[in-house]
């Protein structure tokens, strides 16, 4: 009799571990899944900021550069769902250490920064991007 007890018992025993079992690698799963969502949308953000700093090198002057920075942003990452469309920012300003003039050959440093949102935990987290890159193009007087 109590051989045919324990055995019942390690019966029903099982099917807690199968479903906690289960439980564990949905778990996993899933944050295996939102570790790739970040990392697919850090890296739509790095290629938007250096896509920027390709564009902005043939601009005529700082202020035409800023507004094409800032419109690009937007358009290349409002459709994101992962990307808080607010929290788009891009700026362009002088690099440290050059002349603060537009001419051939000085450096723009492109400072992007967007909010992931959606993170694994509801952490979310604003990922900052740096591009410098030289201008290409003389300043045109109008």
């Amino acid at each position: 009799m109590k051989q045919v007890k324990r055995l019942r018992d390690r019966k029903g025993s099982a099917f807690i571990e199968v479903l906690f079992l289960n439980i564990i690698i949905t778990f996993l799963f899933i944050m295996a899944l939102m570790v790739f969502m970040r990392a697919v949308t850090v890296y739509r953000i790095d290629e938007a900021c250096t896509q920027i700093g390709h564009d902005i090198v043939s601009c005529n002057n700082l202020d035409e550069a800023q507004a094409l920075a800032q419109t690009t942003a937007y358009a290349l990452l409002k459709d994101s769902s992962m990307i808080d469309e607010t929290s788009i920012s891009c700026e362009v300003a002088y690099a440290a250490g050059g002349t603060a003039e537009w001419k051939k050959g000085n450096f723009l440093t492109v400072y992007m920064s967007a909010k992931i949102k959606n993170d694994f935990f509801s952490l979310n987290r604003t990922h900052n991007k740096t591009v410098t890159v030289m201008i290409e193009r003389k300043e045109k007087t109008t």
